[in-house]
């Protein structure tokens, strides 16, 4: 029986699984894919400390919790006005539900 190798299914039965190449690459060369993302990192100006990164990450979320109840607001004014609108997959159920994040003391334990 010839093999016509233009057929998906010939295609399929040569081709490896996606992702392997890159799994194999990165096992023959892993010393160097590592040495040379790394590279860079040495002379890296800038940066935040630990502190600074975790009140900055802080600061992005209550920001970005504000646009979603904007969001949440426009969807609901359009549905309200019968427009024909969608919410996005990954809308904030927060958002959905009217909630904010309200910051919770974390108290020391006592000795």
């Amino acid at each position: 029986m010839p093999i016509n190798l233009l057929s998906p299914i010939s295609a399929t039965a040569r081709s490896a699984p996606p992702g392997n190449a890159w799994r194999f690459l990165c096992w023959l060369f892993g010393d160097e894919i590592t040495r040379r993302f790394c590279a860079g990192l040495a002379g890296l100006e800038n940066g935040l400390t630990k502190q600074e990164r975790e009140a900055r990450t802080a600061e992005l979320g209550a920001e970005l919790l504000s646009l979603e109840h904007t969001e949440e607001a426009l969807v609901t004014r359009a549905l309200a006005e019968r427009l024909e609108v969608h919410r996005r997959l990954g809308a904030s159920p927060m958002a959905l539900l009217g909630l904010t994040a309200t910051p919770v003391p974390v108290l020391a334990a006592a000795e």
